[in-house]
């Protein structure tokens, strides 16, 4: 150091008694500006309900069966429902609609009614002399007639009923095979 240099001291060399006091005008350091938030993302759109898409090598409104434990398929839906309406097809077979799990054939929408068999012989059998059977099944106008001239057959129309009914001929009103 040259003699000419005087050593001055820092100011945090000063003892605190010694220290100058800070000045009233001195500015004091800026705030920190408040911290900056992204707008809060947009809630996803819900998009509308829609049918799971079919699995590979499946093309919508197809079914494929298992009859007699052999899968089958794909079959289109009508030509499903005429294999429920000549009995190949069971309430209790296994269906699959376009690659979805499998389920039975009575679960499936569209291939059997919703009429039960077992009702529509009891009905038959007990009161199908009065038409309750055709009823049942939708056959309104069928009904009305039978009710109405059932009894001028003495006791056949009802008998035929009955036993196309037990045989599994007779559909729901719509077409389809009784579960």
């Amino acid at each position: 150091m040259n003699e000419s240099q005087a050593y001055e001291p820092l100011e945090s060399d000063l003892p605190p008694s010694n220290r100058p006091e800070p000045s009233a005008a001195a500015p004091a350091a800026p705030a920190p500006p408040p911290p900056v938030y992204a707008a809060p993302a947009p809630a996803p759109t819900p998009q509308p309900y829609a049918a799971p898409a079919p699995a590979v090598g499946y093309t919508p409104n197809t079914y494929m069966v298992q009859l007699h434990g052999v899968e089958q398929g794909p079959f289109p839906l009508e030509h499903v429902r005429e294999l429920a309406r000549s009995g190949q097809l069971n309430a209790s077979d296994p269906v699959s609609f376009a690659g979805q799990p499998w389920v039975p054939a009575a679960s499936a929408p569209g291939i059997f009614s919703n009429k039960s068999w077992i009702a529509a012989v009891l009905l038959s059998f007990f009161l199908g002399g009065l038409g309750v059977d055709r009823f049942y099944l939708g056959y309104i106008g069928l009904g009305v007639a039978k009710l109405l001239l059932g009894w001028l057959t003495l006791g056949i129309w009802p008998l035929i009923d009955f036993i196309l009914i037990l045989l599994r001929k007779v559909h729901d009103a719509n077409g389809l095979a009784l579960r």
